[in-house]
């Protein structure tokens, strides 16, 4: 009888043990918990070592919610028989709209909380004309919030050789952007498209780069 109760006794205690546990390590309780503040601008590129963990890996946890497009990797540092030691990165290039993220990591014997604010920064958007002007230069630049709509301003060529469509990312390309909300710096390439003249008199002034379709015995004359 008196092993029976010394086993019972041992494991009450370790019953008792187990639950204290539980209970000290769920987020409701703040006992163990850290608190981090962290700041990104939308579109940065994060590398960051959030903090070292130490545990069982069957013990981490995670909780709460992430900037989009942000990941957190755990790296083991080392590790025995008993427990291992991790480091947490928080990775990936912040595309969240701004405002407040929280998000909790719990090994077991920590809460760690971690605040994050985004804020829009800025970011520049040039311009290239190419063979016309934009605001009177070939390039021209301008400063917007990061993820707003860019200004798209109407370029012009010097004659009616070209009739300007838009701007493109690619500077070869032939459709025209609707709408662009850049998150980094960026630059836009003009679209053009060359016009065609039908001659119908005797003669006729085309200018340089134009096209044009010449009945029999008529005659051209360029101008440059």
């Amino acid at each position: 009888m008196v092993g029976i109760r010394s086993a019972s006794a041992i494991a009450m205690a370790v019953l008792i043990m187990a639950t204290a546990s539980v209970i000290l390590f769920t987020e409701d309780s703040d006992a163990y918990t850290e608190s981090f503040s962290l700041e990104y601008e939308t579109g940065q590129a994060v590398d960051e070592n959030l903090t070292t963990i130490t545990g069982k890996g069957l013990l981490l946890e995670y909780g709460g919610s992430l900037p989009d497009r942000l990941t957190i990797d755990i790296v083991t540092v080392s590790s025995n028989w008993l427990y291992s030691t991790y480091n947490t990165y928080l990775r990936g290039t912040v595309t969240a709209q701004t405002g407040s993220y929280v998000f909790t990591l719990t090994d077991d014997s920590s809460i760690y909380e971690f605040r994050v604010s985004v804020f829009a920064g800025e970011c520049t958007v040039t311009y290239d004309a190419g063979i016309g002007l934009v605001n009177g230069q070939q390039t021209w630049s301008e400063t917007i919030t990061r993820g707003s709509y860019a200004s798209m301003p109407q370029a012009t060529y010097s004659s009616g050789a070209y009739t300007f469509m838009g701007w493109a990312v690619s500077a070869t390309s032939v459709a025209a952007l609707e709408s662009f909300a850049p998150v980094q710096d960026s630059t836009l390439h003009a679209v053009w498209k060359r016009n065609a003249v039908q001659v119908s008199d005797a003669t006729a002034t085309v200018t340089s780069g134009q096209s044009a379709t010449s009945p029999s015995r008529r005659y051209l004359r360029i101008r440059t």
